[in-house]
């Protein structure tokens, strides 16, 4: 039975157990190699747990809306022209949002990231679109450009990997 990466879903021949921030998951030798991953020598007992790939994909997958829905890049100047534009003051509108005044600054200056509340808030009382549907982005991560066909989403889509920040030695003259 074929074991596959948890991080990001690539076959695996002989699994290999690692632990990564507390997590017990088996992974490929990559990407236990950039998670700086522990492999654990003794693995516990593990279940064998069956994944079925899907024969036919009749059905399109869903992606949430959280990861469907994103806010325009320029959400802060938009804010702050439809609130000009109606002739609200920012602590007039920061009270009707019930945020303080310095928090809508903070959105309006691109500093901040609304909650979906807020913006479902902003969008009806300021009359403004503020989020783009990126599920065609989310498609084309979810496409396998070798079998040439869909692939579930994994960790590795839509998580960033951020290089390490190497600490240079201080050499004592």
């Amino acid at each position: 039975m074929p074991y596959y990466c948890e991080i990001c879903g690539r076959s695996v021949s002989r699994p290999k157990v690692y632990e990564v921030n507390g997590a017990t998951l088996i992974l490929c030798e990559n990407c236990a190699k950039l998670t700086r991953a522990r492999r654990i020598t003794s693995a516990p007992k593990m279940r064998r747990i069956t994944i079925t790939r899907p024969k036919k994909l009749e059905r399109k997958q869903t992606i949430p809306i959280e990861l469907r829905v994103n806010l325009v890049e320029n959400y802060g100047e938009k804010i702050k022209q439809a609130r000009l534009a109606k002739g609200l003051s920012r602590e007039k509108l920061a009270k009707m949002l019930s945020i303080s005044p310095s928090f809508l600054k903070k959105i309006e200056d691109n500093e901040a990231i609304p909650s979906e509340e807020i913006v479902n808030r902003l969008e009806k009382i300021l009359k403004i679109h503020l989020r783009e549907d990126i599920s065609a982005e989310l498609e084309l991560l979810s496409f396998d450009a070798k079998l040439k066909k869909p692939r579930p989403l994994t960790l590795a889509d839509v998580m960033i990997i951020k290089p390490s920040k190497k600490k240079k030695k201080k050499s004592s003259n």
